[in-house]
This record gives structure tokens, sequence and C-alpha cells, in this order.
């Protein structure tokens, strides 16, 4: 029989802001689970596949936390003026949340990051005790302007994720050198806005304390257009969490 889950949205504080998200709990949970933080791309609405994705992985026995970002979905903040450091503080603010849940394990939270969330993911491994990080699409962007409109930041990097990046160069990959859990990245064989380069310097990046896991949806684009490549996805991440139960 599959797990009923709960489905709770809690209000969580970064740095004065609001900010909204969707705790997702199985029933019948027991004693501290393990838990997964899930963090959607740029300028994405959040509730609709993130809240399924998060129920999915929840059946699994994780307690889930679907946060959005300022700027998105009902939280606080205008998108246009929102910076990277922003939403790295909301992403420190969503894992020290979901740490302080009851019943959830502290040992054992891993991070889900899409595109520009697989960013900020791999930025929070070095701020708070991440177990595992799992990134579909994983972004890159130029480490100029931090703290300037994410806006600006994602204008002109076309070239710039196409070109060969050793670790050192950028501030996301050197966070991911540094990190020892294991790692899943997935990534679509047509994606034009995280090309396969991207995705060859985040997979080198990873040094060889902990395993890496490379999986490529064929023909999948960065949106995931076709309800197939989305399944894909999906099965992907949601087995590849539950082995790191």
């Amino acid at each position: 029989m599959a797990r009923i889950i709960y489905v709770k949205r809690v209000r969580i504080s970064s740095r004065g802001v609001r900010l909204v998200g969707w705790l997702t709990t199985p029933q019948n949970a027991g004693l501290k689970l393990p838990a997964v933080l899930i963090i959607h791309g740029w300028g994405s609405s959040v509730v609709p596949s993130y809240l399924e994705r998060a129920k999915a992985i929840s059946r699994k026995g994780f307690v889930c936390l679907v946060v959005a970002l300022r700027g998105h979905a009902g939280s606080s903040g205008t998108i246009a003026h929102v910076t990277r450091n922003e939403h790295l503080a909301d992403a420190c603010a969503a894992y020290d949340f979901l740490l302080n849940q009851k019943g959830v394990d502290r040992s054992r939270i891993g991070v889900f990051g899409t595109s520009y969330g697989g960013y900020l993911a791999m930025l929070l491994s070095s701020k708070r005790n991440v177990a595992w990080l799992a990134l579909r699409a994983p972004a890159l962007y130029r480490d100029e302007g931090f703290r300037f409109s994410t806006q600006l930041a994602i204008e002109n990097l076309r070239d710039y994720r196409r070109e060969y990046m050793h670790f050192s160069r950028n501030r996301a990959l050197k966070a991911l050198h540094a990190f020892d859990g294991d790692v899943l990245i997935v990534a679509g064989e047509r994606d034009e806005d995280v090309p396969l380069q991207t995705i060859e310097n985040v997979e080198a990046a990873c040094s060889d304390k902990r395993r890496v896991t490379l999986r490529t949806i064929p023909r999948a684009d960065h949106v995931l257009s076709k309800k197939s490549h989305r399944l894909a996805a999906n099965r992907i991440i949601t087995n590849w969490v539950a082995d790191h139960r």
C-alpha cells in the first residue's frame, strides 16, 4: 500500500524576508527520518512539479521541504532585484528550518537542485552539513556580480557555459570539489541552457572522495518539455535518493 503523505505549507524567515515552503511527511513515519531540501530553478512557479517530486520522495521514507526563493511563488521580494547572495541566504534558512523539524535525522539531510537551484545547492554544501547532492541540469554563473541582481547575471552565459572550466575558476565548482558526499548529476542530451560541457565541468569538479553518478536523458531539453523526459528524470532522481536512505 502506498504511503499517505501529509503536505503542510510553511513560512520561513530569511534575513527578515518571508519565504513560503511546502513540507511533505509520510504518515506513521516513526522516529528520525532522512530529509531532502528541494531548490527550484530560476523563475520557476515552484509548486506543481516540485511538490509532486517531493511527495514521490516522501513515499520512500523522507521528509521533504520545497522552498520558494525570494521573488518566487508567494515569497517576498522582487525577482528583478534579488541577488545570488540573497538566494544563498534563503537556501541556508530553508536548510536550517528543515534541520529543526521534529522527526528529521539531522545527520542525513540531502539537497536536490535544478538548474539555478543546482548552482545554489553546490554553494550550500560549503555552508551546511549536506549529506549528498542531486543536481539536475546544474547551471553555472560567473563569480562576478554575486551581490548584484541575478537577472543581470543570467545574461550572456551561452559562451561561458560552453567553455572547459577547471573547478578553481568558479566558486560553485570549488564548493563541489571540497564536498565529500555522493553526487547525482542528471543531464538533458539537447539542453541548450546547460550544455553538456557544463555537465562535464561539474562532473570533473567532483573529487575522488565519493561516488558520482551521471545520467543523461536522451533528446531531453532543459525544461523537460516531453512527459516521457519528466518521468525519466523523476524516476532517476527518486530511485537514487531512495538508495541513500
